[in-house]
């Protein structure tokens, strides 16, 4: 079958889209009260240095490193594509610092550790930095949240609101359009209706239209996999916030198009 494997790569590829977050595992057995100040940061670092390492990643950015250092918790990322370019985030950086609080707020309302290491992090006066590098290491850019933003963080009640989950959807826009491989550039990223629509070009020099459009059951089925085999926060939150979930695809020479619909009902 025609670039069968290259083509469900790419819809693999996107299926994850939460940022270079610092979670703290859930499940350690620690108690944040037991020590205080510094020592009590770094022993929530060991925690999240040795957390499963895919719920620090995704498809733009794995988390590489963190480290206590002057005052402040250091998170390296790197891309893990190589046509994902630092300087979108530092034309951005704003919108960035945004979609991390963000975050923030909403995996503190839903983990008590990690409220806890945020509030010795405030009575420490211990920022966060994130350190974005290109896979060279010569390009750099830096998001820095202090104190006042943390404080934000803990202050905030954590509700899922359809003006963060833009702000999510934005701070993905700013990379796009994006060449995911040798057939697919993904183009657009939005809320259309009441779905997150997912919008691809399928390069028809490579494949047909009518090959993808042929094999439609076959890749909903395989979308269904990647969408409901992991615990993907993203879904529940456009579930949560009742949106469905759109693949929409055209051909880049015929512009013949299809769409594999989950609609909100389906999402679990």
């Amino acid at each position: 079958m025609v670039k069968r494997i290259v083509l469900l790569f790419a819809f693999a590829s996107t299926c994850l889209l939460f940022g270079c977050v610092n979670p703290v595992d859930k499940q350690a057995k620690s108690n944040p009260n037991e020590k205080t100040g510094i020592d009590t940061v770094k022993m929530l670092m060991d925690i999240i240095n040795n957390s499963d390492a895919s719920s620090m990643s995704n498809m733009f950015f794995d988390m590489v490193s963190s480290k206590l250092e002057n005052n402040e918790v250091i998170y390296t990322c790197k891309p893990n594509n190589n046509y994902i370019k630092v300087d979108n985030i530092r034309k951005n950086r704003e919108l960035q610092k945004r979609s991390l609080i963000n975050r923030l707020e909403l995996q503190k309302s839903q983990n008590k550790p990690f409220a806890d290491f945020l509030k010795i992090l405030v009575n420490n006066d211990i920022r966060l930095k994130y350190v974005y590098q290109d896979k060279t290491d010569t390009d750099t850019c830096q998001v820095i949240l202090s104190t006042d933003d943390i404080k934000q963080v803990l202050s905030a009640d954590g509700q899922l609101t359809i003006d963060g989950f833009k702000t999510e959807i934005k701070s993905v826009q700013i990379h796009l359009p994006l060449q995911l491989d040798e057939l697919t550039i993904w183009h657009d990223y939005s809320i259309v209706g009441n779905n997150v629509t997912y919008l691809y070009e399928i390069d028809e020099s490579v494949a047909s239209m009518d090959y993808v459009i042929d094999n439609y059951d076959l890749m909903r089925s395989y979308l269904s996999d990647q969408l409901f085999g992991v615990n993907d926060g993203f879904v529940l939150q456009a579930k949560e916030l009742g949106l469905g979930m759109n693949y929409a695809y055209f051909g880049s020479i015929t512009n013949k198009r299809m769409e594999v619909l989950f609609k909100n009902e389906e999402l679990h």
